[in-house]
């Protein structure tokens, strides 16, 4: 049985060399596939040339590629995609790995997410984890992070080349089936929950309420990538209804923190008619990471830090005006119902009367901010409560579960 290696041949050749290796030694036969921009497979002198298949054009650039032709050069990507098809349907192909750097990676992983789902699909990259795609959009393929880059191998990637090929080995051995996915007789509608440190004994009376009445309940860190993944599947279809407890990855997205899930937070819901609950949970805060990261001009600010990778700074009054235009504008393009819940005794475990970021001037401009800009078909309810407390939770789910049943 085969492993298809998709890489570029000749900047990538040292890396590929060794997984190609360590794959042969477990008894696996290995064909490469050019991902480069070369001419020539840069395994000629050590492989068949059969083993090798190139289709001389760029991977990762298909608009104009002819050299000299007024014809256009196939989609490279297609081809590949085409030829693991066949190899798939001629029952050659065992898995499928994919190993690229920062440039290449979307066109890469639409190729590996084009092969069936039962297999086995990998892909290395040096792309940092929070600048690449969202998993959440490739179900079914396994990302491993290079801390180096791969276009030479030393002490430090070679133990990481050695771990994906071990990997690769252990999703071979254990396949996916077409009975192994999580389609059951029962399958209860899916609740996304934002939650934080910090909005997390809201997130835990939430979720034991919501699987008490049968729905199966997702958490989703707000940290960055977790809202990513949350709006990616609420894209897919895949999510019922949204609890967004804690929406502090806005402030982060327009204060330059390192929570930001980008200006995209919050609008699948919206645009996909998927029922809402949306509190303003951890927009007390913007998360600056290590203490040295944290900008010249914000020195001056309130901070907590609960350790020295983590510098939460307080955000104020101004900021949350931006913030609450925000969250009014995209809330405003719900085509699904909709309600935006304040708690008027605090956003966050460090927002409450004693706490570092007790501010109850800068959280009623937040909550000003939202109700002059939302539109009047979305409601805005206070409630004399803080998000931690129990019957917050109580209300905020009830809310939404109304909604979804309703939907």
């Amino acid at each position: 049985m085969t492993v298809a290696i998709i890489g570029p041949l000749e900047t990538h050749r040292s890396a590929i060399e060794v997984i190609r290796a360590l794959l042969k030694e477990h008894g696996f036969e290995v064909s490469l596939i050019e991902s480069g921009d070369s001419s020539k497979p840069a395994f000629q002198d050590s492989i068949k040339k059969r083993d090798v298949f190139h289709s001389g054009y760029s991977f990762s650039d298909t608009r104009n590629l002819s050299s000299g032709s007024n014809e256009s050069p196939p989609n490279k990507s297609l081809l590949t995609s085409q030829l693991l098809q066949e190899q798939y349907d001629d029952r050659l192909l065992e898995a499928v790995i994919g190993i690229n750097n920062c440039r290449q990676i979307e066109p890469m992983l639409n190729t590996i997410y084009a092969i069936p789902e039962t297999i086995p699909k990998l892909l290395v990259t040096n792309t940092p984890q929070n600048h690449g795609p969202c998993a959440a959009d490739y179900p079914g393929i396994v990302i491993l992070h290079s801390l180096t880059d791969l276009s030479s191998v030393n002490r430090f990637n070679l133990t990481f080349l050695r771990q994906t090929a071990t990997i690769l080995c252990a999703l071979i051995h254990n396949p996916i089936t077409e009975n192994d996915s999580s389609d059951t007789d029962h399958n209860p509608p899916v609740i996304a929950v934002s939650t934080s440190e910090i909005t997390a004994t809201c997130t835990r009376h939430a979720q034991s309420i919501l699987e008490q009445a049968d729905y199966e309940v997702v958490l989703f860190d707000a940290n960055g990538i977790g809202g990513q993944a949350m709006e990616a599947l609420i894209r897919k279809g895949q999510i019922a209804g949204v609890l967004d407890l804690t929406t502090t990855e806005l402030g982060n997205d327009i204060l330059g923190g390192e929570a930001s899930a980008g200006p995209d937070r919050m609008t699948a819901a919206a645009t996909h008619s998927i029922p809402q609950v949306i509190c303003p949970g951890g927009l007390d805060m913007v998360n600056f990471g290590p203490q040295h990261r944290v900008p010249h001009f914000h020195r001056h600010r309130t901070f907590y830090s609960t350790n020295s990778g983590h510098t939460l700074m307080r955000t104020s009054a101004e900021e949350n005006d931006q913030i609450g235009l925000d969250i009014a504008q995209k809330a405003s393009t719900s085509k699904g119902p909709t309600i935006i819940l304040l708690p008027l005794q605090g956003i966050s475990e460090l927002d409450q009367k004693g706490s570092p970021f007790w501010d109850p001037e800068s959280d009623r401009v937040l909550y000003e901010s939202i109700r002059c800009n939302i539109i009047p078909a979305i409601d805005v309810v206070a409630l004399d409560n803080h998000i931690n407390d129990t019957l917050f939770a109580q209300i905020a789910t009830k809310h939404l579960m109304d909604m979804v049943s309703e939907n």
